[in-house]
């Protein structure tokens, strides 16, 4: 091998090396679902349904944090009035899970271990104080940040 191409040899050496210098790994591991930072924090929806004496109060809240985990809460309260007198039956349920949340597909899968089922719906609105999500039973819950 001629000087010439062995200066060559290590010059294309070194700018081969210089240029893999300069990539980094980014810890962003594009196929790792990330938390929108709006998605953080604890969302309640209630609603109340009446006929006649009765009336039936809902409360569903999630709370996502940011390692991609939260607890769900809903209370169902049943108001019977029987005269004078209010009859109230509640029934509440607590559980953890972890989430997947897709802001490209506008899309939030809800992983709930213990009960072994899943939760997904549709992300129609996203905001600092509002959260809309439509089930797949084309159900829509409009949340507000507590």
């Amino acid at each position: 091998m001629k000087v010439k191409d062995f200066k060559f040899a290590i010059m294309a050496f070194v700018v081969m090396m210089t240029g893999l210098s300069f990539t980094s790994c980014s810890k962003d591991d594009p196929d790792e679902p990330t938390p929108a930072n709006e998605l953080i924090g604890t969302w309640e929806w209630s609603d109340e349904e009446e006929e006649g004496d009765e009336s039936v109060k809902y409360l569903m809240r999630y709370t996502f944090n940011e390692d991609l985990t939260g607890v769900y809460y809903e209370k169902i309260t049943y108001v019977t009035s029987k005269g004078s007198k209010d009859e109230n039956m509640s029934m509440e349920e607590s559980e953890r899970f972890t989430y997947i949340y897709d802001e490209d597909d506008d899309e939030l899968i809800l992983n709930f271990k213990e009960e072994g089922s899943y939760r997904e719906y549709d992300v129609k609105g996203l905001s600092a104080k509002e959260l809309m999500l439509k089930d797949n039973s084309g159900g829509v819950y409009y949340f507000e940040r507590k």
